[in-house]
């Protein structure tokens, strides 16, 4: 059947999921990584509490309540990356540095400054869930 001139095609949109990282009164978004190891993180977010330990070097560190798939890589960290050291294993970034790890969460371009600034100084709870938008 012919459409009518008249009558607008429909837009459909589909949401998309932003990970957003919430401390006691800030929160930081990320990008999801396409990837298995974010796949799976995605599906702990729901939210997940987790203590953030900071290394005094270059991000934030917590203990995940269970394994997720890990295939390791040589990256570049950015303040605002959110990645796993390991399997169960995840951090919140506010340096660079170049590790073996998997990013689960893409830089957010803020500086090392405003990273400390959302998350405080030493450790911190987070929560860690997701956003969704069109």
């Amino acid at each position: 059947m012919p459409r009518k001139k008249d009558i607008p095609e429909i837009e459909c949109h589909r949401p998309t999921a932003v990970l957003a990282v919430e401390a006691p009164e800030r929160k930081l978004y990320a990008s999801i990584a396409k990837n298995d190891a974010a796949e799976a993180f995605e599906k702990l977010c729901a939210p997940l509490a987790v203590e953030l330990k900071d290394d005094g070097c270059f991000s934030k560190k917590g203990t995940l309540p269970k394994s997720i798939p890990f295939t390791a890589n040589d990256i570049e960290t950015e303040p605002g990356d959110v990645i796993l050291t390991d399997e169960n294993t995840v951090a919140v970034c506010y340096g660079k540095k170049a590790v073996k790890a998997v990013r689960i969460g893409e830089k957010t371009y803020k500086s090392k400054k405003q990273i400390l600034e959302i998350f405080g100084e030493g450790d911190v709870n987070v929560r860690f869930y997701l956003e969704w938008s069109e």
